[in-house]
């Protein structure tokens, strides 16, 4: 089980959803929320300071307000892959576009894109990942 997953998504409905469905297939033991990549950037700013354990995966939305999915992939890939090597990163979003998840694809951190609602086969797909597999073991 991942010890900790953040969501980012402006979407109340996808994150009760999601957070439900981690809980129920028992993905991760604990789950943090943020409602745009500025919050979302901002708690992981808080975990450098704090010297805390980041999250081991992120669920990451395209379209919010504030700060997108695009903008925080941006200022994360700069500012704390660095920090958090091991923290892996999938796209949880509606888009349907071929050119988001070529352009997903570009990102090192990034391991895999989703459409929403995320489903049993996405989670089954996500546990055998080999950057995420050792946690279920």
């Amino acid at each position: 089980m991942i010890n900790d997953l953040l969501m980012i998504d402006d979407d109340d409905i996808s994150l009760k959803i999601v957070s439900l469905t981690v809980k129920r297939y028992h993905f991760a033991q604990h789950i943090s929320t943020m409602k745009n990549g500025k919050e979302g950037l901002a708690y992981l700013e808080d975990l450098v300071v704090r010297e805390k354990a980041p999250p081991s995966l992120i669920f990451l939305d395209i379209n919010m307000p504030v700060m997108d999915g695009w903008e925080f992939l941006e200022e994360y890939t700069q500012r704390f892959e660095n920090y958090f090597p091991q923290t892996s990163i999938c796209m949880l979003t509606s888009s349907l576009d071929p050119k988001d998840q070529e352009k997903a694809s570009r990102y090192p951190s990034v391991i895999a894109f989703i459409s929403k609602p995320i489903i049993l086969d996405n989670m089954a797909m996500l546990r055998s990942h080999p950057r995420l597999r050792y946690f279920f073991k």
